[in-house]
């Protein structure tokens, strides 16, 4: 939340006789005891959207990671769109996508492989 940003800040400066600098974290911060609530979390407002996803949120990640699976291809597919679009809109990139069935990766950018 924009309203909650202020709550985690960096004061930085490169020696002690110059100012500080202060930054607003706008992200998610890994390493933190509430990193993986927070993760998904930001997707669950849209999960009646997406119910293919929102169940592999709930129950297949660790983390910022997922691995899922489907009985069929084309719920595969339906999965894989579901999931982007999802963590799309809580502003997650998926990347690192892997698969082992290559029309899976069809169709995705190669720096997202």
């Amino acid at each position: 939340m924009e309203s909650q940003t202020h709550l985690q800040r960096i004061f930085w400066r490169e020696s002690p006789e110059q100012p500080l600098k202060v930054f607003t974290l706008q992200t998610v911060t890994y390493g933190t005891s509430s990193a993986p609530y927070l993760a998904t979390r930001t997707t669950h407002d849209d999960g009646f959207k997406f119910p293919l996803a929102a169940t592999a949120v709930s129950k297949d990640f660790y983390v910022d990671d997922v691995l899922t699976g489907t009985d069929t291809l084309t719920e595969a597919l339906e999965l894989r769109d579901q999931l982007i679009q999802l963590c799309d809109g809580g502003k997650f990139k998926l990347r690192k996508c892997c698969a082992n069935h290559p029309s899976l990766l069809k169709n995705l950018p190669l720096e997202d492989l």
